[in-house]
């Protein structure tokens, strides 16, 4: 039984609490508004280019938490859609850190959806301004006295809408945790905070980071982690990415490796990149001329800053394409051809942009144009200066009827019937191309009187031409047409990159050749 002692303790210990709780929720009722008001207030005078609407707040006075509802975030010049909508944003206090003298606070953010546009990005890209200078972690400081040293991200949602507004590009199920973010613990690690990050990718990939940072270096803040890319659909890209000519269908990827940021040392290293299933398409068409000459010359100068920096370290330990299609396009009304190699496998090693530590292989083959067999396997190196490699190339017995629309391009004839295969071993350095490119012409027919008599006489007589010729070229002992160029000499440019003195082999090998 209760002793009277204890009776009168909790007969005045729970009008006590009645009075605080009802003191507290009365004291809530009157200030939330206040602090809703304050809160927006100071969010729009710590961002640049945006601004929030917030529809409520509440504050916990038992405990200090503080809960915001219906949290909105607009881009100023194009307003809609909102940028983020934050169902809900809780702040609280961490009681056990005050154990170490320390006053930080929780963040956890429910379900936020975030969405752009390419109107709204374009306008982001064109204001060239940081993160840090548009505001946005003093944004969120401003919502709580205390400093945020946890913050997490549940159940968020990321969207992109490119230029189809029927295909979006989409990360669900985003979760986030970073703790020890005001460096408490261990704060003489180079990386003191740990984080997690996982999302679902375009609907049915996957995707996580588990590694550990310093959100308080300068200028931007470190970090050193483990990612894995899972079962990741490529197609969901292949609306940006015609903007740079590429088409991209079907194919899955998966990779992981580490990633390392920091002032002195940046790192992104894939130990596997695989990539199965894709059909990829480089399209080249008069309008974009310009705008691929600009391209190439970006790319060729970023590739001369990164080849050896000492600084950055890129690498891939092991790429794998599978059971894939590349294809090149020219679609221009003069020249328009397709050349594409079928059931294409390729294996690259030791990718990277130091050549004192790596070289480079690969190993491939495929079907061209869906009949010649096709293999391909070389060495690279990187260099300061231009490019650096060893190549050898066979083309066997493809079709040479799907190679018409090539043929009528630079030709201006077409054949009925014939193979064609092509051989070539090249080997570039310091800016000087060694090797050769041979091709071979076997059972050729180009002219036929009852295909070719709807076309004019002229073009009939061109044709029949070239047939005679061909039967004079052939050697009578192997009935073949050989031709035979020669690689040797200086490149257009002694810097030309790797991918523009392959590019140019390829030209040589399939086009002038032929």
């Amino acid at each position: 039984m209760m002793s009277g002692k204890a009776k009168r303790r909790l007969s005045w210990t729970v009008p006590v609490i009645s009075v605080i709780a009802v003191t507290c929720l009365a004291g809530s009722h009157f200030i939330n508004p206040i602090i809703r008001t304050r809160i927006e207030r100071a969010m729009n005078s710590s961002l640049v280019g945006y601004h929030t609407h917030l529809e409520s707040a509440h504050l916990r006075l038992i405990d200090g938490t503080l809960f915001l509802h219906g949290l909105y975030v607009y881009q100023e010049v194009h307003p809609k859609p909102a940028v983020m909508e934050i169902p809900m944003l809780r702040v609280s206090i961490q009681w056990r850190e005050l154990f170490f003298r320390r006053g930080v606070a929780d963040c956890l953010i429910s379900s936020p959806r975030t969405t752009i546009n390419l109107i709204q990005l374009r306008s982001e890209q064109k204001r060239k301004i940081t993160l840090k200078q548009e505001g946005w972690q003093r944004a969120l400081e401003s919502i709580h006295p205390f400093k945020i040293n946890k913050f997490r991200i549940s159940n968020g949602t990321v969207t992109y809408i490119d230029t189809d507004p029927t295909r979006p590009i989409k990360l669900q199920r985003l979760n986030i945790i970073a703790d020890n973010i005001r460096n408490i613990h261990v704060p003489e690690n180079r990386y003191p905070s740990t984080f997690h990050l996982d999302t679902v990718v375009f609907d049915t990939g996957h995707a996580t980071l588990d590694g550990q940072s310093n959100f308080l270096a300068e200028p931007l803040p470190s970090l050193l982690t483990e990612y894995r890319i899972e079962r990741v659909p490529l197609d969901a890209l292949d609306v940006p990415v015609k903007r740079v000519n590429l088409r991209i269908k079907s194919g899955v990827l998966w990779s992981d490796g580490i990633l390392e940021y920091s002032p002195d040392r940046k790192r992104a290293e894939a130990r596997q990149l695989r990539i199965a299933g894709v059909h990829l398409t480089y399209v080249r068409t008069p309008q974009t001329a310009s705008a691929e000459s600009v391209r190439f010359k970006t790319i060729k100068a970023t590739a001369a800053k990164v080849n050896n920096a000492p600084d950055l370290l890129l690498k891939v330990d092991q790429l794998t394409l599978s059971d894939s299609t590349v294809a090149f396009l020219n679609d221009n009304s003069d020249h328009q051809y397709n050349l594409y190699l079928s059931s294409f496998n390729a294996h690259l090693s030791n990718l990277s942009n130091h050549s004192k530590e790596y070289v480079s292989t690969i190993k491939a083959d495929g079907r061209f144009m869906d009949s010649g067999a096709a293999a391909l396997a070389g060495t690279f190196r990187a260099q300061k200066r231009g490019s650096d490699f060893d190549l050898d190339l066979a083309v066997d017995g493809a079709n040479l009827p799907s190679l018409n629309d090539l043929l009528r391009a630079y030709g201006r004839f077409d054949v009925q019937s014939g193979d064609v295969s092509i051989y070539s071993q090249a080997s570039v350095k310091r800016g000087t191309i060694s090797g050769y490119i041979k091709t071979l012409f076997s059972n050729v027919v180009v002219y036929n009187h009852d295909k070719e008599k709807e076309k004019p006489v002229l073009h009939q007589a061109y044709e029949l031409m070239i047939g005679s010729a061909a039967k004079l070229l052939k050697n009578r002992s192997t009935q073949q047409i050989a031709t035979e160029v020669s690689l040797n000499g200086k490149l257009d440019s002694p810097t030309m990159s790797t991918w523009e003195a392959l590019g140019k082999l390829i030209s040589n090998a399939f086009i002038d050749a032929i």
